[in-house]
């Protein structure tokens, strides 16, 4: 099974989701986005390869996966390691999408 790194830039801005939604929802709706955004980081463990490429970026090693309105970033650094480099607000998705 693969180990999977959360690096400083994706750690902080996880916080940083958590900060924001718990201001402008409800400590409850954070709680389950965080949580969301966790267990897909941690099914990366059994399918690393499960995300997609990233767009204009032509290194396969580095892909994403979405948990709206949010992707999360990451790259296969080898078969036994992933580390989760950043996680950022899709916009467009959270403009059409009532996620909360």
């Amino acid at each position: 099974m693969v180990r999977v790194n959360w690096t400083k830039l994706a750690a902080a801005d996880l916080k940083n989701i958590a900060d924001f939604t718990t201001a402008k929802y409800s400590a409850d709706q954070s709680k389950s986005l965080i949580n969301s955004i966790i267990l897909k980081v941690k099914n990366l463990k059994a399918l690393p390869e499960s995300g997609t490429v990233i767009d204009g970026i032509t290194d396969e090693s580095m892909k994403m996966i979405e948990e709206l309105p949010y992707k999360i970033l990451y790259k296969i650094v080898s078969s036994e390691q992933i580390d989760v480099l950043a996680i950022h607000e899709t916009v467009s998705a959270f403009n059409k999408r009532n996620v909360f």
